[in-house]
């Protein structure tokens, strides 16, 4: 399932909610099973994939899912600028593209583990960036791969605690000829942090939340480089991210429902304070109208 939150939400989830948070709840590991899967679609696309599911114990569930897609692309072909384009303004497999992909998930009681890898090759001869058009060479090419390990349990009846702990890392490169001249760029980001988070119910319908959020980026790294010129940029930096919330929701009737929350972030090159409170009223059970009011920002990640 999707869940939306809409509006500003640093409040709760710090950098960059400006206009609010997408929670993407995969499969449960319980509910998987074995298979496989063929596609094909247009751009001559092609491709398959396996799961591989299993129980550990009474409380133990698993899976591990593998991807793999295809794609030849499509031609394009600009006859009236033929004379005036490179390749005679004819670019073959246009957004032709390779991709891999890999997930696991397992759960062991209050433990769940999740991780994946993710590798694209993506054919960009259409001109992208004002490259030459038609550039059979031209791509674009990134991975991204991470771990996350979660621990959901409670301290007495009244109080849900959740210790998140999560590394990743993400590349992506590119080479694609301007006028003649080949030019590559490079980006590669590490980054791990951990989360604590506590809910409090202090009745039946006042919840009380608050956490405490550090991440740290180990490495941010940009480079440049073009056939004539060289290595043109080469930034190379790290930082590290402290973020600290709260936010106290009370249902006053059936109908009626408030939240204010306030988060502080501190991170490379400054600070930030982020309020938010709303005002909800649900006439019946299947709709809602939110007054919400709050401020949301971007932390520098170059």
């Amino acid at each position: 399932r999707v869940e939306v939150i809409r509006g500003p939400a640093s409040s709760v989830y710090g950098t960059s909610a400006f206009f609010g948070v997408i929670n993407i709840v995969t499969r449960s590991a319980s509910s998987m099973t074995s298979g496989a899967q063929l596609l094909a679609g247009s751009g001559r696309e092609r491709g398959g994939s396996a799961t591989l599911a299993g129980q550990a114990g009474d409380s133990g569930y698993w899976y591990l899912r593998a991807t793999r897609i295809d794609s030849r692309g499509t031609d394009i072909v600009l006859g009236q600028a033929a004379d005036r384009l490179p390749f005679g303004g004819r670019a073959s497999g246009v957004d032709g593209s390779e991709l891999t992909r890999v997930f696991a998930r397992a759960i062991f009681g209050a433990w769940r583990l999740t991780a994946g890898d993710a590798r694209r090759t993506q054919d960009a001869g259409f001109g992208l960036y004002g490259s030459d058009f038609g550039a059979p060479q031209s791509f674009v090419r990134d991975r991204q791969s991470f771990g996350d390990l979660r621990w959901d349990g409670s301290v007495g009846l009244v109080t849900d605690v959740s210790l998140r702990a999560y590394v990743a890392r993400y590349r992506y490169g590119d080479a694609m000829p301007f006028a003649g001249e080949g030019a590559t760029g490079a980006t590669d980001g590490r980054w791990a942090g951990t989360e604590l988070q506590l809910t409090h119910r202090l009745s039946a319908g006042h919840r009380l939340l608050g956490g405490i959020e550090a991440q740290r980026d180990s490495q941010l790294r940009q480079s440049q480089a073009t056939d004539a010129l060289g290595l043109v940029l080469d930034d190379r930096r790290s930082g590290s991210r402290l973020g600290v919330f709260v936010q106290d929701d009370i249902e006053w009737s059936a109908a009626w429902s408030t939240s204010a929350g306030l988060r502080y972030d501190r991170y490379r090159g400054g600070e930030q304070a982020s309020p938010r409170g709303a005002l909800i009223f649900r006439p019946d059970g299947r709709s809602a109208l939110k007054l919400v009011a709050g401020s949301a920002f971007r932390a520098p990640n170059a």
